[in-house]
């Protein structure tokens, strides 16, 4: 009896449709947000820097205008990271929010700048051996 019990489950458990498909989580999304930012920014660096590495430029002239250039997507990785940082603490200050997306971005802001200097340094000199 106990095993036609459990053979009467097993096929009702097998006749059943699949669970529906989960909705998004908003730390996931958040994160490919923060992600997708982040990569438009470091390709708007080095997109920007290539064209500013001149052979009369220096590299870090051409780091400083592909930073200038680039300012708006910077800005809107700390909107991200700020929103991102919203999720796991939403009694937090729009200030402090906004501290904490501009420290979060200042960390990574150094590297990306010494990578700028070198992506200016090797265009140029790659460029240089081509003329």
């Amino acid at each position: 009896m106990r095993s036609a019990a459990v053979l009467l489950v097993l096929t009702a458990l097998a006749a059943c449709e699949s669970p529906p498909p989960r909705g998004p989580v908003a730390g996931v999304e958040g994160r490919k947000r923060v992600d997708a930012a982040t990569a438009a920014w470091a390709d708007c660096l080095d997109t920007t820097a290539k064209k500013l590495a001149t052979p009369e430029a220096q590299a870090a002239e051409a780091a400083d205008g592909a930073f200038k250039a680039c300012a708006p997507k910077r800005a809107a990785l700390v909107d991200e990271v700020r929103r991102f940082h919203r999720l796991g603490a939403p009694n937090e200050t729009a200030a402090y929010n906004l501290a904490v997306g501009e420290s979060s971005v200042a960390g990574i802001e150094l590297d990306l700048r010494s990578q700028t200097e070198i992506t200016a340094v090797s265009w140029k000199l790659d460029h240089d051996k081509a003329n």
